[in-house]
């Protein structure tokens, strides 16, 4: 399996962005660590006040060829609440 990142293999945590609603005005907020076991954790507060509710970690990568693959796979730990896993070219 060819890995587009790995946090075990790598710690250029400095690669991943925050973007938050207070892009327009939100109040939300969020982060993107590296904790002690070495697995990334994304945590934060979503608010909706001020026309606001979410918060996103966005990882911008040169193209990738993918010819020939079928799938991605993402192995997470998860609290329960929905989310989004977004991906285009």
């Amino acid at each position: 399996m060819n890995s587009i990142f790995n946090f075990s293999k790598s710690s250029k945590m400095n690669d991943w962005e925050i973007v938050n609603d207070d892009v327009m005005g939100g109040l939300s907020i969020a982060s993107f660590e590296l904790n002690r076991d070495g697995d990334v954790e994304f945590k934060g507060n979503v608010s909706t006040a001020n026309n606001g509710g979410f918060a996103s970690v966005r990882y911008r990568f040169n193209k990738k060829n993918i010819e020939g693959k079928e799938m991605i796979t993402i192995r997470l730990r998860g609290d329960s609440k929905p989310y989004q896993f977004r991906i285009k070219s």
